[in-house]
């Protein structure tokens, strides 16, 4: 018999095989996948943050985990969302696990009153959403694509071709948590970056940062990650773009490019490459051995795809959000 049932976070066996599932589901006929590893998982979950609500949920068959699912709920902006995320692995599928957390999951989401539905599904490169199986069950249930990026994979290690500072601007950087006197640049870029980032049709609303909210998801980050951070400023002290690299504590493969971004004004100055240069040196020099760094750029953000081809990125897949409201 078939048991969706929530997790208990801190029975560490079954978090493990929860674990283990996403894995296997997330990961099955990709080319490059990224999937968060146990620890920082274990991390978000035993020790909530203000932002976001997580709940992990299992699919259990004869006291093993067939099937797994996430929902995050946006506890600051975005409160009539839910994010959605269902894995089966291979061996499981066409048996209904995957229906049965779908039904769960409305329903929950229903008595949590988030009547939008977000998921996001990787496409690997060669393959169309038509012949994905992610796809095509979250079509089936309703959803359709609203935004596009490409999943980017650059090989480690990798040239830092020179990018020159523009005069009247300044570039610094730092690994680990951010310096007090950044705290403020750092949530004004965050939050312009959020009214400003391509986001297709999805229901995105802006989020405001201020120097506490990136202290106290800096402190969370650092308990599984590295994070390396190269700000742009003008030589008069206004912000003027930033970029973020993640180094897992627990990955040796892997690091994850989060954002890279330049405020409108200071566009069309090369900018995008001076952040790119400096922090990837920074990983050169705090990354050890990890063979693969992954960025996600919007479809329709042709200049930050130029400057991902320059640094020898390489396209894997397509990674869709998918909405159902």
């Amino acid at each position: 018999m078939l048991e969706i049932r929530e997790v208990d976070v801190h029975d560490d066996a079954a978090l493990r095989a929860w674990h283990a599932a996403v894995r296997e589901g997330e990961s099955a006929g990709r080319v490059a996948p990224l999937v968060f590893t146990y620890d920082s998982m274990a991390n978000s979950f035993r020790s909530p943050g203000p932002n976001t609500r997580r709940l992990p949920v299992a699919a259990v068959q004869d006291g093993g985990t067939v099937g797994a699912l996430l929902i995050d709920m946006p506890l600051r902006e975005d409160l009539t969302t839910a994010v959605v995320e269902i894995n089966v692995p291979p061996a499981h599928r066409d048996r209904g696990v995957g229906e049965a957390l779908w039904q769960w999951a409305r329903s929950r989401t229903i008595a949590e009153a988030r009547p939008v539905l977000s998921v996001e599904i990787n496409v690997p490169a060669g393959r169309t959403p038509a012949d994905w199986p992610g796809s095509r069950f979250a079509e089936r249930r309703g959803f359709r694509s609203v935004h596009v990026e490409d999943h980017f994979v650059l090989a480690l290690p990798a040239p830092v071709p020179p990018a020159p500072t523009p005069e009247g601007y300044e570039v610094v950087s730092w690994a680990g948590l951010c310096p007090a006197d950044r705290l403020a640049d750092l949530a004004a870029m965050r939050t312009t970056m959020s009214q400003d980032v391509p986001a297709g049709e999805a229901t995105h609303e802006t989020a405001v940062w201020d120097a506490d909210r990136v202290r106290v998801n800096d402190e969370r980050t650092a308990r599984s990650y590295l994070s390396l951070v190269a700000l742009v400023r003008t030589t008069g002290g206004e912000p003027a773009g930033y970029t973020q690299i993640l180094v897992p504590r627990e990955d040796p493969d892997n690091a994850l490019q989060e954002d890279t971004f330049v405020a409108r004004k200071h566009r069309g100055r090369g900018l995008s490459a001076v952040l790119k240069s400096a922090n990837l040196s920074q990983l050169a020099a705090h990354g050890g051995s990890r063979r693969f760094l992954h960025t996600w750029t919007g479809e329709d953000n042709t200049a930050m795809l130029r400057v991902n081809r320059k640094y020898g990125f390489q396209a894997v897949e397509r990674t869709h959000t998918y909405e159902l409201s």
